[in-house]
């Protein structure tokens, strides 16, 4: 079992909801409280940033965000590369 992130904003999620996917609108005994704007994109960690997804719909959403994601993070290295040569050159 992973560990879960904030056990408190989870059981906050779980009264609002009840388990109800937000996609689909079936109740899934094994729900999953996902961010609706990812963490790794701006999004906070926050209740109002939480809803319940059932797990079909959970990874059909990770895994539709994964090249968003991938491109993401390749631009954000090659950012912090060109940060770093910037500095080791001497420019600002």
């Amino acid at each position: 079992m992973k560990p879960t992130r904030n056990r408190l904003l989870r059981k906050l999620v779980f009264e609002r909801d009840a388990g109800i996917c937000i996609d689909c609108g079936k109740y899934d005994p094994k729900w999953e409280a996902d961010h609706d704007v990812a963490l790794w994109s701006g999004g906070r960690d926050t209740l109002a940033n939480l809803v319940t997804r059932c797990r079909h719909h959970h990874l059909q959403k990770t895994v539709g965000e994964a090249p968003v994601r991938a491109k993401t993070d390749r631009l954000r290295e090659r950012h912090d590369l060109t940060q770093r040569r910037r500095r080791i050159g001497g420019e600002t």
